[in-house]
């Protein structure tokens, strides 16, 4: 039975209608804790999640960070988190994905860190100081997405949402939005392979023939299918009170050499 994941510089410019930015990704993704039980698919999920954005989206490796395992410390996450609200810019974009063991203490939800100690809260990262950067962070779309159980505490009130099809009108609209895999305790995979949420992610973002991907579109299709495979339920919303104004985090296709060399040709 799958383990679950409980504790008991290149602007964007291949698009005229998007503005211009550069897309930064924090990456975390813990597989060998020291003090609880191993998540087989924390690492893979992230690593390979982000062989898919470097090498068919716009995202530089330089403008990536990928904390896994031993750098993946309490400390190495909050002070990336704190770096990047000193170098993104108002056009940015960010992407912050955390693949690893979550806890819920009455109404508060914590990312448990490589070294951290069972019953030390002082040694987790508790949803509400990663929602508090993020509303300091200067980046027109920020994107949180959390492969942990007890993500819920990320919604500090629940938001209705209307899908835009208007892609480059939620491209310049700031936005702030969440997404998680599940409320209560979700599924790490098979070992070997990617959490159920991470596999149909990735799965979305590889299958997808248009050059523009906005995260609804995204979530409304991974919700569908973890939901009818799995005893979970992934949701998507954005952040309440951090900045949110009606957009949405797009991902832009690369394009490809040859479309690039036809594009100079005419």
């Amino acid at each position: 039975m799958p383990d679950s994941r409980a504790i008991g510089d290149n602007p964007n410019g291949n698009s005229s209608t998007h503005v211009s930015s550069k897309n930064y990704l924090l990456a975390i993704g813990i597989s060998e804790y020291e003090n609880f039980s191993k998540l087989p698919n924390g690492k893979k999920d992230v690593v390979d999640l982000h062989k898919v954005l470097t090498e068919n989206f716009d995202f530089e490796p330089a403008l990536t960070k990928l904390l896994t395992d031993d750098t993946a410390t309490r400390e190495n996450i909050t002070d990336e988190l704190h770096e990047l609200s000193t170098k993104l810019t108002e056009n940015d974009r960010l992407l912050i994905y955390y693949s690893g063991h979550g806890l819920m203490s009455g109404e508060s939800g914590y990312w448990i860190p490589k070294e951290a100690k069972r019953n030390k809260f002082s040694d987790y990262v508790s949803n509400a100081v990663v929602r508090d950067i993020i509303k300091n962070i200067k980046a027109r779309h920020i994107l949180l997405i959390s492969d942990s159980c007890f993500s819920a505490s990320l919604f500090v009130r629940g938001s209705a949402r209307k899908a835009e099809p208007d892609i480059s009108w939620l491209d310049k609209k700031a936005s702030r939005w969440v997404f998680i895999s599940g409320k209560g305790e979700v599924s790490d995979g098979k070992p070997g392979k990617n959490s159920p949420f991470a596999e149909n992610i990735i799965n979305q973002l590889m299958e997808s023939n248009t050059e523009d991907l906005n995260i609804a579109k995204i979530a409304d299709s991974v919700r569908k299918v973890v939901r009818y495979n799995y005893e979970q339920e992934a949701e998507a919303s954005p952040l309440f009170q951090v900045g949110h104004n009606g957009g949405e985090f797009v991902f832009v296709r690369k394009k490809d050499e040859v479309a690039l060399q036809v594009t100079k040709l005419t």
